[in-house]
Parts: structure tokens; sequence; C-alpha cells
């Protein structure tokens, strides 16, 4: 049942709700709500439902489970769920981008049936929890783990850049398993071993989700009544167990220095060479440093891209990024080039050099870089920021989902799924920061800072 209090204090006046708000936190399962108003969202909605096993650990094992089963599953609702599709509806099961033991149903399209179509995907992870032999074969055991080892072995092949994407999302947070990693675990996996994983998989969970669009009020209808009683009968109310104990993803911290590069590797036939240079400012729950760092990432980013691109030539692709990671913030540097890692990273470092020797004086900083940044962050235009979370949303980029919306959609859920719920109340969805600190920053303040880094 909802709690009342937080059912009233969260439901008296949806014209206020500017960020997503909790409607459900029961032990186990937190439910998390925004309803949308602009015209954009009219008649449309976006739900994403996950499910964390807290007793099978992480591994690269595990993955590699994740991966095969939510294949089974995609590949068995596309026909049941073929008809869905005709009318605009997108719907998608995804294997955790963490590392542990997750998956995710992302669902989008028309608010009407949004959740008939989650009802019937939790109907039939029922019916496979009980007749699991029954609804999937040797054969499409063998078909999915066919599509996974190929997904795999491209990412084996993949040129530098994409390598070195990879490499530095590892390096900073937990459990990203390397594609040799998983290969090696997949070829162990039987049929018998999956039937297994499944069972397991289902005796138990966390359960978080998160609904937004033009949806009714909760005060006249709760959407979710019949999926959380789907929810509670496929775990047998097993919610929540081991909770307080299971480690739920975490981020490195850099031990010495600020600064780490990587230099992908790749086969010979890959002429092109990349490198990433990743400046690590501090954590994320620091309100000052992922201010300053959102801040100094914008700035990089609109005054030395084109320096390396165009003035000095660097490469096909020159990036200056805000990373945002579990528990940690950063700025990352990458580029793709035919020239030698070390010539790239000499240039950087001098560009880097002079652009830090340098004084902004405070009018400059708070007209040329700071007005316009607020501006675009009131308007919820922010820094790009890179985030392996986002991947999963990757299969719901047609049909019914907006760009805009799917952006908005993706970084409220990222900071859910991270548990930071720092929401900021524009329409980006994103990290909240600290606004009057930068109206009111000088030159020398924000100097002082990318100094130290």
């Amino acid at each position: 049942k909802m709690k009342e209090e937080i059912f009233n204090n969260n439901t008296k006046n949806f014209s206020n709700l500017d960020t997503p708000k909790l409607i459900l936190d029961e032990e186990g399962c937190q439910l998390w709500f925004k309803k949308e108003f602009v015209n954009i969202y009219k008649g449309k909605a976006y739900l994403t439902l996950e499910f964390v096993n807290t007793y099978i650990p992480a591994s690269p094992e595990t993955t590699s489970f994740a991966d095969i089963f939510t294949e089974i599953l995609n590949e068995k609702l596309n026909t049941q769920l073929y008809p869905a599709s005709m009318i605009n509806y997108t719907w998608k099961i995804t294997a955790s981008v963490k590392g542990d033991c997750r998956i995710s149903i992302n669902v989008a399209g028309p608010t009407e049936n949004l959740f008939y179509i989650t009802n019937f995907i939790l109907k039939y992870f029922l019916s496979l929890k009980k007749n699991f032999n029954e609804l999937v074969s040797k054969q499409d055991f063998r078909n999915a783990r066919i599509k996974i080892r190929r997904k795999y072995e491209k990412l084996q092949s993949s040129n530098s850049y994409l390598i070195g994407l990879l490499a530095s999302a590892a390096i900073q947070d937990e459990n990203l398993w390397s594609p040799e990693a998983r290969f090696e675990c997949l070829e162990n996996i039987t049929y018998e071993d999956m039937e297994s994983y499944t069972i397991e998989f289902f005796s138990s969970c966390v359960v978080s989700g998160f609904l937004n669009g033009d949806v009714p009020n909760f005060t006249d209808e709760n959407p979710f009544t019949e999926s959380l009683s789907l929810i509670r009968e496929l775990f047998e109310n097993n919610l929540g167990i081991n909770k307080d104990s299971y480690h739920f993803p975490s981020s490195y911290v850099f031990p010495s220095s600020n600064e780490y590069s990587i230099y992908p590797k790749t086969s010979k036939d890959d002429t092109s060479s990349s490198i990433f240079m990743i400046f690590q400012t501090g954590f994320r729950a620091d309100m000052y440093t992922k201010t300053m760092t959102e801040l100094t990432a914008h700035i990089m980013h609109s005054a030395l891209t084109s320096v390396l691109r165009t003035e000095y030539q660097l490469g096909y692709l020159v990036s200056i990024d805000l990373r945002i990671n579990n528990e940690t913030v950063g700025i990352v540097i990458s580029v793709l080039s035919l020239y030698t890692t070390d010539y790239l990273k000499s240039v950087i470092e001098s560009v880097l050099q002079k652009w830090c020797s340098r004084n902004i004086p405070t009018d400059e900083l708070q007209n040329k870089y700071i007005k316009p940044f607020l501006e675009f962050y009131n308007n919820g235009i922010q820094s790009e920021q890179v985030s392996i979370a986002r991947l999963s949303f990757d299969a719901i980029n047609n049909g019914a989902n907006d760009s805009v919306m799917m952006k908005q959609h993706k970084s409220y859920w990222q900071q859910i799924t991270d548990r930071t719920f720092s929401f900021a109340s524009n329409y980006s969805g994103k990290d909240k920061i600290d606004l009057e600190l930068l109206k009111n920053l000088t030159g020398d303040e924000f100097m002082k800072f990318i100094r130290t880094y």
C-alpha cells in the first residue's frame, strides 16, 4: 500500500512539480514520479523499472548471464509485442551497465496503454520463472549466446577511440568488465546454468521505478497498482532482502594524481591512435566541486576545442566533456588522430598550460562564460556529459520518443539508479548545481580551481 503521508505530500500541487517526487518508499521498492505539463509531452509517457538482485555478486559472469537473459527476453517478446510498435510504442529489456545483477524494463509511448505493455512484460517474467523449459528452448539459448558473442567480438575489434571510451569508464567506476573478461565467462555458460540463473534472479530484488509524462494525478488514479501486485508476486514479496549489506557500485578515486591518461591499443589494421586524458576533480556529492567542474567543462569546451581541432589540427575527433560517475566528477579530453599518442599528449599539455597561466578578469568570466552558461542551464541545456549509464537507453531511440524528452528521462533516471537524487529544477533533469556560487564567482577563484587540477 501507498504510505499515506508520502502520497499526500507529493500529490498536493502537481502544477509546482518541477523535479521527480518519491511516491512510494517501502522496503526494497522505490517509485518516482514527475507529471509533465509542457505540450511536447502531451499524450506521452516514459517508464523505467529496474530490478537489482542483492544476492548474486557482481562479476563478468553475472554480466554475461544478464546479457544472454535479456537477449532471450527481447527475442521472445518481440513477436508478441509487435502490434504495440505499430501504434508508436517502444520498449526494451536491458542488462546492467553497472556490472552487477540487474535488469531494466524501458517503455515509451502514448500514455493510454503504457502500463498494459509494462504489465504484459511482468506477466511474461512470471511465466518464465515458473516454466523456463517450456518457454525457452536450447536453440533459443544458443541463438542468444551467439548474438552476445558477436557483440563482444565487435567490441574487441573496435577502433582505438571506442576502446578508450570503454576503458575511461572502467577505470573510474566499479564493475565495468572488459569484453575479454565477459567473453571468457560467456563460453562456459550452459542452458542449465541459464535456467538456474533465472530462478535465482527472481528470488529477491530491490526495485526502483521512474514514470514521467502526461499521466493522471495519483489522487485520481494510481497507474502502478497492477504492476506492484505483479512485482510482489514475481519476487514472492522478497523485496529488499539483503539490501543493507549489499555493495552498490561505487567509483574509484585516483590515488596520487588527479590526472590519468589512457592510450588504447587495437589491432595492427587500425591506423588511428587515441588518447583520453581524465581529470578527476572530486566527489559528486560535493556541491562546490560539482558546480565548478561543470562550469570548467563548459568553458574548456568553448575555449579549447576549436584550438585543438582547428589551430593544431590534432585529429578527426576532439572532445572535451564533463564526466559524471557513480560517486565522482571530472573532465575528459579525448582525441582520435593519426598522430602518435606522445605527440597528442604534449600538444594538449602545452595548450592547457598556456590556458591555465593566464588570468581571467571577473568581468570577462561573468559576461563571456557564466552568463551564457546560466542561460543554457536555465533552459535545460547543460554541458554534454559522458555517462556509461545512458547506454542502457540506446534501444529506445525512435517512434514515440522525442530526443528532448528522452534525454530528460535518462538524466533523471541516472540519478535514481546512481542513488544521488540531486535533481535540477529545470528541463534538463541533470544534477543540481549551485547557481548563486556561479553568479558571485570571481576570476581569481575560478583560476585557482582549474590550476589545482
